[in-house]
């Protein structure tokens, strides 16, 4: 798998956690929390805010290599929101760290 590969198939798994969070505001309600874990466990709203915000941020990555929007394509929502989202830079650096080791793993060539 080469760097593009492995971009978009992290861009595909954000899609579907984005899919999976929204099956549980339908199945369960949007303010509703899972009952089996912490009092303090984020909304289904809110999870889904954090996947849209990571799917975005793979965008983003995906835009910068090419695969997608040209670099100089500007959306105002999401310069002024997503990037100050908590999460955006935190995927960036989580998707960083695992592209090194999937390469230590020998699964990306360059």
């Amino acid at each position: 798998m080469n760097r593009s590969e492995h971009i978009l198939v992290c861009l595909m798994e954000e899609a579907s956690e984005v899919q999976k969070e929204t099956s549980k505001i339908l199945r369960f309600r949007l303010g509703d929390k899972n009952p089996f874990e912490h009092a303090d466990y984020p909304s289904n709203k809110a999870n889904l805010e954090t996947e849209l915000v990571q799917l975005f941020a793979m965008v983003k990555v995906a835009q910068h290599e090419g695969l997608l929007f040209a670099e100089d394509e500007k959306n105002l929502l999401f310069e002024l929101f997503i990037r100050q989202h908590p999460s955006f830079g935190a995927k960036i650096i989580k998707f960083e760290d695992m592209l090194a080791y999937s390469r230590r793993r020998g699964t990306l060539q360059e």
